[in-house]
């Protein structure tokens, strides 16, 4: 079909709308949020804001919707009636802490919980733990990729999956929250750091997956480093 009006100039931007759409919209709900506990702003607020003078509330819609990593949400208002959009977590805007699930017991988490990397990354992760590096949450997938309906907290561009020691990160009092998406989310310990002493083992993704565990800690009472099993080296 044709592009919308005043679109057609910018083809190529609107080929990645969720790009676009995500970029704005993170740095434009900032200054409503504190506005709504619940993270929820009027859609027709942010749309007369000059950088979405080109988006329709269809635009919207099928952006939020088409979404994989489901990363904003719509709700009418029950009162007003208005459309409202929010952004569930992650980017730059905090979550509300009432819209986080306390994960406190074992049977609370899906049977794998994982961080996705970069193989790059992942010789000083596996000797100092995963970091918040800035933000106010680790990221954590309820599973792998390809595993039934995961569709958030891990890119697709992972190579590595750390599978986390939930047990053994629970009895230590680290934190664990759920997200309106589905997103497993921690702190971390009070260093904002999950170390290595919780990661169980380490799967290759990419590229291509190998079922073997490429990474196994060194003992219960180990806090850094590992013993390699399976040797991987940047392809």
């Amino acid at each position: 079909g044709s592009l919308p009006q005043g679109r057609r100039k910018n083809w190529r931007l609107w080929l990645k709308p969720n790009v676009i759409f995500s970029t704005r919209l993170k740095l434009s709900l900032s200054p409503f949020v504190p506005e709504s506990l619940d993270g929820f702003v009027d859609l027709g607020e942010i749309l007369r804001l000059p950088q979405f003078k080109a988006w329709s509330e269809e635009d919207v819609k099928r952006v939020v919707e088409t979404n994989e990593k489901q990363r904003f949400a719509l709700c009418r208002h029950p009162s007003s009636g208005h459309l409202q959009i929010r952004a569930n977590q992650g980017h730059s805007i905090q979550v509300p802490e009432l819209e986080l699930t306390p994960l406190q017991d074992l049977q609370d988490f899906p049977e794998t919980v994982a961080h996705g990397t970069l193989l790059r990354h992942w010789p000083a992760i596996r000797q100092r733990g995963l970091s918040r590096m800035g933000r106010t949450h680790i990221h954590l997938a309820p599973g792998l990729p390809g595993d039934g309906d995961v569709l958030s907290g891990m890119r697709n561009s992972s190579e590595v999956a750390i599978i986390l020691d939930i047990p053994k990160a629970l009895a230590d009092g680290i934190p664990f929250f759920r997200s309106a998406n589905g997103v497993i989310l921690s702190p971390g310990n009070a260093d904002g750091l999950l170390l290595p002493r919780y990661f169980s083992r380490a799967l290759q993704l990419r590229p291509r997956r190998k079922s073997e565990r490429i990474w196994l800690p060194r003992g219960p009472c180990s806090s850094e480093g590992g013993q390699k099993v399976d040797p991987i080296t940047p392809g």
